[in-house]
């Protein structure tokens, strides 16, 4: 064997493992992507599990089903703790749905965006809440306001 024969079989062996090492970076991606996804998603469900157990408190409990009705018959700290728990919740809404929508994975993402979606329309439908909604975007207090356009929702 000359010397040109041993230069081609180092460039095949070479071209072999440059390819075993692109797999091996391509697998550790995807193992990357689905911690990052795994993540994600535990942070969001911290977020609402938080929403749900505030709602459980007897008195929050009182204050929505109250604001639901009629935001302009609270008393002033009513509307306070009501402003608050309906921007943490447009805010919990929107953070889903920006990572629903920069996600590449089909079905989940889209049923993900459908139920966010369903969710702050409920939410959004009561005449009370509606009011408050309108109020704080009167004071040019809600951040989220692109989001409820973006998902065409009209309060």
């Amino acid at each position: 064997m000359d010397l040109l024969e041993i230069g081609a079989i180092a460039q095949i062996f070479g071209a072999i493992a440059i390819l075993v090492s692109l797999i091996f970076v391509v697998i550790e991606l995807r193992k990357n992507l689905q911690q990052h996804l795994l993540s994600n998603t535990l942070a969001r469900s911290i977020e609402v599990e938080k929403m749900h157990y505030q709602q459980m408190d007897e008195s929050m409990a009182d204050l929505i089903v109250k604001g639901r009705k009629s935001y302009s018959y609270l008393d002033e700290n009513e509307k306070i703790r009501l402003e608050s728990y309906l921007l943490q919740k447009l805010a919990i809404y929107s953070r889903g749905y920006a990572i629903a929508a920069a996600s590449a994975y089909g079905q989940p993402t889209q049923h993900l965006k459908h139920r966010i979606k369903t969710n702050a329309q409920e939410f959004l439908s009561y005449q009370g809440i509606k009011e408050c909604y309108k109020d704080l975007q009167e004071r040019d207090l809600i951040n989220e306001d692109y989001f409820v356009k973006e998902i065409e929702i009209v309060v």
